[in-house]
């Protein structure tokens, strides 16, 4: 496990570098809008999109740089392999269980930024797009070949991860909201 924080820490240097491009482009951005908004009208116009993006920053860092181990196999299409391996003894449970966590953990920033950006998308749309998303970084990790593997685990996990970033969201924001956005 000790070695999975320091893959993780050694992403962050990326991830600051990416957030900072975004500061200075939102913090321009906003600055021009404000000359016809005011202050206030061009923050609330740029914050959402400037969420996005970070949270997109992050998940690009934490899935297109070095792997944390790197794979042999390139594609798997089995969900929940590596859990059904761990209950078999041929994985570490304590890894199986903290990739899964992290996957879903990855993509609840986009589902919350996704719900900021669009108020009014359903809880369909928000899956469809982190969907979308994630099966686009696992395509980008097959054909990189930098020794990550292609999980359809992954995918799942990614998009319960922003349905629940939105979820909680529409919790936060409209005292119960996610439940009339699934309709």
């Amino acid at each position: 496990m000790g070695t999975y924080l320091a893959w993780f820490l050694a992403a962050v240097p990326g991830f600051l570098a990416l957030a900072a491009i975004i500061a200075v482009v939102s913090a321009a951005l906003t600055w021009w809008r404000s000359r016809r908004l005011g202050w206030r009208a061009a923050l609330g116009a740029t914050l959402p999109d400037t969420t996005l993006l970070v949270a997109l920053a992050a998940i690009a860092t934490l899935t297109l740089g070095q792997p944390f181990d790197a794979q042999r196999e390139r594609i798997n299409l089995i969900p929940f392999r590596d859990l059904l391996w761990a209950l078999d003894g041929q994985v570490e449970p304590a890894i199986a269980i903290t990739e899964l966590v992290a996957n879903v953990l990855l993509f609840v920033p986009l589902g919350s930024a996704l719900a900021v950006r669009h108020p009014r998308a359903s809880m369909w749309w928000v899956a469809g797009i982190a969907a979308a998303v994630s099966l686009a970084v696992e395509a980008t990790q097959a054909i990189m070949g930098t020794g990550r593997l292609a999980d359809i685990t992954d995918v799942l996990a990614n998009t319960a991860g922003a349905t629940l970033g939105a979820a909680l969201w529409g919790a936060i924001t409209a005292g119960g909201r996610p439940t009339e956005r699934n309709a």
